[in-house]
């Protein structure tokens, strides 16, 4: 607003952080593993493939497929080491 650099520790009374910026920090999202995604395409791929060939298809929930990925393969999640 001043046109002048300010330096990282600087304060200003007129600044006002973004909506965005508010959030970081709030949540600790968590990232689905390659391997469960790839899964899930996989089945959503032979779905459309017994469709196109005119078989009944009844799509499975998402909720299915995560509760059988999980019986064979742990959790769906990542896990991440996070470092300082």
């Amino acid at each position: 607003m001043h046109d002048r650099d300010v330096s990282p520790m600087g304060v200003c009374c007129l600044w006002e952080m973004n909506q965005t910026m508010r959030r970081v920090g709030m949540n600790l999202g968590r990232v689905k593993r390659h391997e469960y995604l790839m899964y899930v395409l996989a089945v959503r791929e032979q779905e459309d493939l017994e469709e196109l060939a005119g078989q009944p298809v009844k799509p499975k929930s998402l909720l299915q497929l995560r509760q059988e990925f999980e019986r064979k393969h742990g959790s769906i999640y990542a896990y991440l080491l996070l470092f300082e």
